[in-house]
């Protein structure tokens, strides 16, 4: 599947935060990010692009998301990297918006 329709998938698949609506945009930077074996996403957004890592399942495990108010943190040695979500994290979230 190439990229922006794997995106399109993602923006159906993603468990966004209340209120928030798909981004086609926020999807394919995670689709492009996860071809790497390493990603780090600097973004406004952290929640949001969260959701579209964890909705790639295995293909979002090496990417890391980093909110840009915690840049200056991550420069300076203290890493506020948000990791992908364990499977059982991503169930209950699930089960929560189901």
């Amino acid at each position: 599947m190439d990229d922006p329709k794997r995106a399109g998938v993602l923006c159906a698949l993603a468990s966004l935060p209340d209120k928030k609506r798909p981004d086609a945009v926020d999807a394919l930077v995670a689709v492009v990010a996860a071809r790497h074996e390493t990603a780090v996403i600097v973004t406004s957004d952290p929640d949001d692009l969260c959701a579209y890592r964890d909705a790639l399942g295995p293909a979002g495990r090496g990417v890391a998301v980093l909110a840009v108010d915690a840049l200056g943190e991550f420069r300076s040695g203290k890493p506020k990297l948000l990791q992908p979500a364990s499977r059982d994290l991503r169930r209950a979230r699930r089960r929560r918006s189901g």
